[in-house]
């Protein structure tokens, strides 16, 4: 079911993947710019961070699209964020599981998401080669609920 920005924004839970689309049909492979100019509007992406509307500026959410590695090195990440005004569709494609725990990171007053782990056990192991300071972990509850759990070596999450 598609969703105004708004409505994204204030239902949707951090990890979702989401789709956002301007309704237009898409262009044929020999339209190159067209095909390029479609993609910047029709696209999925996880959702990172909701940022709430303050001084002069509106509510707004960001999307991570994808990324590139070089070996084991994260070179360049692709975000966007929108506006809750944005007249774009949005549709929520898949939510974070049951028991899945999101990797989350202070970025001012909010939190972003880092990482999906499957299971503690994964996000120790991230936690480990990623080493964020003040990372926090939350577990997905059933119902998409999700609640602060403590990792195995005593590190707050």
């Amino acid at each position: 079911m598609t969703a105004s920005a708004q409505t994204l924004f204030d239902t949707a839970p951090l990890g979702a993947l989401v789709a956002f689309s301007d309704g237009e049909p898409r262009p044929p492979e020999r339209f190159a710019r067209k095909l390029r100019a479609w993609r910047d509007r029709n696209a999925t992406g996880r959702l990172i961070r909701r940022t709430p509307a303050r001084a002069g500026r509106p509510a707004a959410f960001t999307l991570l699209l994808g990324g590139l590695r070089a070996e084991d090195l994260l070179v360049l990440i692709v975000q966007r964020s929108f506006e809750v005004a944005c007249a774009l569709t949005f549709e929520v494609v898949d939510g974070p599981k049951t028991g899945e725990i999101l990797c989350l990171t202070p970025y001012g007053d909010e939190l972003e998401l880092r990482h999906v782990a499957a299971d503690l056990n994964d996000a120790a192991a991230w936690l480990d080669r990623n080493r964020y300071c003040r990372a926090l972990f939350h577990e997905v509850r059933p119902g998409g609920a999700t609640r602060a759990i403590l990792l195995p070596d005593g590190l707050v999450a």
